[in-house]
């Protein structure tokens, strides 16, 4: 991807330069370095892997969240919950029993995950369900996220995106013939799927040995009822201006308050 190998070789004085403090510096630091293969080749699925983009203050998303143990069977091993927009009502069956989910309206806190998750991945998100994983003891089964509700009118599959925060845990995509690929999920990851990802796979978290927590953020777009494409994506995907134009337009720019990360927004 050609912007990546841009960034890649930009200098650490321009970087400097175009970045208006050090915690802005260290951020597009670590853009530069973990955006790289965010596209994942995998037979009959369609997923994108970024690695420690997105941020949070744990113990406030945790504690905003109105935690249910066991979902509405009961029986999940996971504290979870529903939050979304008007309209976003679904159904599901779950061990047999049957949940309706209402959404609560967003916390603060998931407000500002969404925001970063549709700048990321260009998609609009209006609902989550929110799992929580105490220790490694905690596990979901395999499963596939397709509700009627989020099934899109085009018939292709839904879009999901996953994110997690705290533990290191495996996310195992299984297809048909029972073959199972892992992704090490870590603090901040974001794992998009879409298109046949969950007709041709089911996916789960296995139980492991960690001691530590782990919150997962699941963003869908419950009954939209159409095709709703990309919008306003990262400039990784612009179809404009070639990234070596908007680079060269921004670095002969003789404005300095012009920064990387008004570039990566795509705001110049």
């Amino acid at each position: 991807i050609d912007s990546i190998k841009i960034f890649q070789g930009m200098s650490k004085d321009l970087i400097k330069h175009y970045s208006k403090n050090a915690n802005e510096r260290k951020h597009w630091k670590n853009v530069i370095k973990t955006q790289k293969d965010f596209k994942v080749d995998l037979e009959g699925a369609e997923v994108e892997h970024y690695k420690k983009l997105v941020g949070t203050n744990f113990k406030k998303l945790d504690s905003e969240i109105d935690w249910v143990r066991g979902g509405k069977s009961g029986k999940r091993p996971i504290f979870t919950q529903y939050y979304g927009e008007k309209g976003t009502e679904y159904s599901y069956t779950e061990m047999g029993k049957r949940g309706d989910w209402s959404p609560l309206e967003w916390t603060p806190e998931l407000l500002k995950i969404k925001r970063e998750v549709e700048r990321i991945t260009g998609y609009k998100f209006n609902s989550a369900v929110v799992n929580k994983y105490k220790d490694g003891k905690d596990s979901i089964g395999f499963h596939r996220d397709n509700e009627p509700e989020l099934m899109r009118s085009d018939n292709r599959g839904p879009v999901i995106a996953s994110v997690s925060f705290g533990s290191k845990r495996n996310f195992i995509l299984k297809d048909k013939s029972g073959k199972e690929t892992p992704f090490a999920l870590e603090n901040g990851d974001l794992f998009l799927m879409k298109g046949d990802t969950q007709k041709n796979y089911t996916h789960g978290i296995a139980k492991e040995s960690t001691t530590s927590p782990r919150i997962n953020i699941t963003f869908r777009r419950t009954n939209y009822g159409r095709r709703d494409p990309r919008k306003n994506p990262q400039p990784f995907r612009t179809k404009t201006k070639t990234y070596e134009e908007q680079l060269d337009e921004l670095f002969q720019a003789s404005t300095p308050e012009v920064t990387v990360k008004d570039f990566m927004e795509n705001k110049t």
